[in-house]
C-alpha cells in the first residue's frame, strides 16, 4: 500500500522529575513541529529546575485514503 500524502514531523518532548518512589522522572510529548528539523536527535532544547525539552527526533506521517 503506498501513501497518498506524507510529511516529515519533528517531536518534541520533555522529561520532568517526579516525586515517586518507583521513577525519577517522566516523560511526555509537548510538539510536533511540521517539516522537522536539522537537529541530531535527542539534542536537548530547553532547560530548568526539574525539566528539559529534547528533539527526539525527525519522523514521516503517511497517509492513506481509507
Amino acid at each position: 500500500m503506498t501513501a497518498d500524502a506524507r510529511m516529515t514531523l519533528a517531536l518534541v518532548v520533555e522529561r520532568r522529575d517526579v516525586d515517586s518512589p518507583w521513577q525519577d522522572h517522566a516523560w511526555r510529548p509537548l510538539a510536533v513541529v511540521p517539516g522537522g528539523v536539522e537537529l541530531a536527535p535527542w539534542r536537548e532544547l530547553r532547560r530548568g529546575e526539574g525539566w528539559a525539552q529534547f528533539h527526539a527526533g525527525n519522523m514521516t506521517l503517511e497517509l492513506h485514503k481509507g
